[in-house]
């Protein structure tokens, strides 16, 4: 395929980031509205009070004999049964119509939760427990997360354009609507993407990243900030108001307004496109550019990724046989993936390329 001119390339640009953020404000808009209804429910609960309910096609929770019974939700049910040792495949693999598996599952929870005690966090939303954490995991509230993300991002004129979520784990991505020439012929925008998860499905973070307009490619990288949630243990209370935790989340709400406003200024773009200026010189091999990160990807993943890199497509990732292209190439396939949790996983794979430069 030709490539295009200069002019060409600076037209189409232009044209794709007034779509990017015509389209964009709303299905931003939709995953922060989603962020700001679904609010966890937190109970504190005690290992030996727990019972299980198994039937082939979920497992279910009760807090005592009398209580009613919670469905886990898959992320949960990975962290309930990792906590009693029970390799997930096997634990899943009881999840069947066979009434000896279900009891024989059944069994090995109640035993370990019975004997081995402890308190225990349960996070549900929906009536689904999503989050089954340690009694000391720090519940940082999204909603003033998120909320000084974007009043961060408008102090500087970016627009929130993108969103991705799914029931444990979200995403919103913002740019600067201004096009940068890193290398001539390569336009492209820089924002921030803003990932957190309420159920102890990835720690709260600031990524920066690249847009690419000519294919709307875009890997997230160079992470900005990460919160461990660790803190003090809390009361045996069952339920707990917005009083308890808002303190912890005080600081990390200063802390990502300060980080918006750093992280998208003159000279970080610079440091940035510098970045990207290097990737794009000297050639590599694909063995060599995704030697940091092939063990993240599945074997179809990495013959993808491959394909791509090796191919002649350079309209929809940039020329040469380098780390620039590698990481697009991989943000390219990112884009392709319905799974919103594993195209969050591949893009911040694709950063971890372009970091490598």
């Amino acid at each position: 395929m030709q490539q295009m001119g200069h002019y060409e390339v600076l037209s189409l640009a232009r044209a794709r980031l007034e779509k990017v953020v015509l389209d964009g404000v709303q299905n931003a808009g939709t995953v922060i509205e989603r962020v700001f209804e679904n609010v966890p429910t937190d109970m504190i609960v005690k290992g030996e009070a727990l019972r299980f309910e198994v039937t082939d096609k979920s497992t279910l929770v009760r807090v005592g004999s009398d209580s009613a019974a919670h469905p886990l939700h898959s992320h949960a049910f990975a962290q309930l049964t990792e906590r009693a040792g029970v390799p997930l495949p096997y634990a899943r693999s009881l999840q069947a119509p066979e009434a000896w598996r279900q009891a024989l599952l059944q069994h090995m929870l109640r035993e370990h939760y019975d004997n081995q005690g402890g308190r225990y966090l349960m996070r549900s939303a929906g009536g689904q427990i999503r989050g089954f954490l340690s009694d000391k995991y720090r519940r940082l509230d999204s909603r003033p997360l998120l909320d000084a993300f974007v009043g961060g991002c408008k102090s500087i004129g970016a627009v929130p354009f993108e969103g991705v979520a799914n029931e444990v784990r979200t995403s919103v991505r913002a740019i600067i609507p201004q096009i940068f020439e890193p290398i001539p012929g390569e336009a492209m925008v820089f924002g921030l993407a803003w990932n957190n998860s309420d159920y102890g499905a990835g720690v709260y973070g600031i990524s920066a990243f690249a847009l690419r307009l000519v294919c709307l490619n875009g890997m997230v990288g160079e992470s900005q900030l990460k919160q461990v949630h660790l803190g003090g243990k809390l009361p045996d209370n069952i339920q707990f108001s917005e009083r308890t935790y808002a303190a912890d989340t005080k600081t990390m709400v200063s802390a990502t307004a300060d980080i918006v406003r750093s992280t998208l200024g003159t000279v970080a773009i610079e440091r940035r496109s510098m970045a990207i200026r290097q990737a794009y010189e000297g050639e590599t091999s694909f063995a060599k550019a995704f030697g940091k990160i092939g063990a993240a990807l599945s074997k179809a993943e990495q013959t993808a990724a491959k394909e791509a890199f090796e191919g002649s497509e350079i309209i929809m990732l940039p020329p040469g046989k380098t780390l620039w292209r590698a990481s697009n190439a991989l943000s390219w396939i990112a884009n392709k993936t319905d799974d919103a949790e594993r195209k969050l996983e591949l893009q911040q794979a694709a950063g971890k390329i372009l970091s490598a430069a």
